[in-house]
């Protein structure tokens, strides 16, 4: 129910692409942290990766686990390998 409800969010937050790399989605709040976050769509440049790009949005970068963070990114992400990110494709990550 969750990932649907943050499906719907997503795809009616999201209205079009643009040149910047980052681009702010919508406010959500995560259940597990109770912390306030947002989502971020970022297009992935040579060399990204899902850790350099969290990082990037996240200065600086509270203490989270990489469990955590790859739960986050697969949450908002699905049926996306967080090992196999593809150059100049969007993906979307939390900025905590």
């Amino acid at each position: 129910m969750f990932i649907i409800s943050l499906y719907k969010d997503l795809t009616d937050g999201y209205s079009s692409f643009n040149n910047s790399k980052l681009d702010p989605i919508q406010q959500t709040y995560s259940k597990e942290h109770k912390i306030k976050s947002s989502i971020v769509a970022v297009r992935v440049q040579p060399g990204d990766t899902l850790l350099s790009i969290t990082e990037q949005i996240n200065q600086p970068l509270p203490e989270l686990d990489m469990k955590q963070i790859m739960f986050d990114f697969k949450a908002i992400n699905p049926n996306i390998d967080p090992f196999d990110l593809e150059i100049d494709s969007i993906y979307y990550f939390h900025k905590y």
